[in-house]
């Protein structure tokens, strides 16, 4: 602070300007201060919204892992479901249809809980499409396994050339 000069006027302007100097630092570092605020709530709301979107993002990854594996669950019940009734036309041992029966009793619970981790409408038509290609399957390898069973290997092979004409 500047020292007084002994006139009065003199003395009242200086300690007036000293003020408002003081005063505009103030305002100018309050002024700051609100701003360094300001930039930093906007950076917290910022790194909030990309957690949640990541966080988002990994939900929908961890869905989908899920989705996977279960068409890989109902993927291996088709295949155990043919690969049963094979072995037991070609070598007529019962044994050989223990997959087949398994995967026939498993089908549909590994079909609701893929139906379960499916939100989207789409990807639902295409599960009902999935069913409905499977379901004939089923029935066809039933028959063939009935009919080995009752008729013996060349009926059975009969009936597989017939029923699965792609499998040649």
């Amino acid at each position: 602070m500047n020292k007084p000069t002994g006139d009065p006027l003199i003395d009242d302007q200086m300690r007036d300007s000293s003020i408002t100097a003081q005063s505009g630092t103030e305002r100018t570092a309050l002024g700051g201060f609100c701003l360094s605020v300001l930039v930093t709530l906007a950076v917290a709301l910022a790194s909030y919204r990309i957690s949640e979107h990541h966080l988002e993002a990994a939900r929908n990854v961890s869905r989908a892992q899920e989705v996977i594996a279960r068409l890989a669950n109902v993927r291996g019940t088709l295949i155990d479901l043919e690969t049963g009734a094979r072995g037991y036309v070609i070598t007529g041992h019962t044994s050989y249809l223990e997959p087949h029966n398994s995967a026939r009793a498993r089908f549909d619970t590994e079909l609701e809980e893929l139906r379960k981790n499916i939100s989207d409408q789409r990807q639902l038509l295409r599960l009902l499409d999935l069913e409905k290609a499977a379901r004939p399957r089923f029935e066809t390898s039933w028959q063939i396994v009935a009919t080995r069973r009752t008729q013996g290997f060349a009926a059975a092979q009969k009936l597989f050339d017939s029923e699965c004409p792609t499998s040649r």
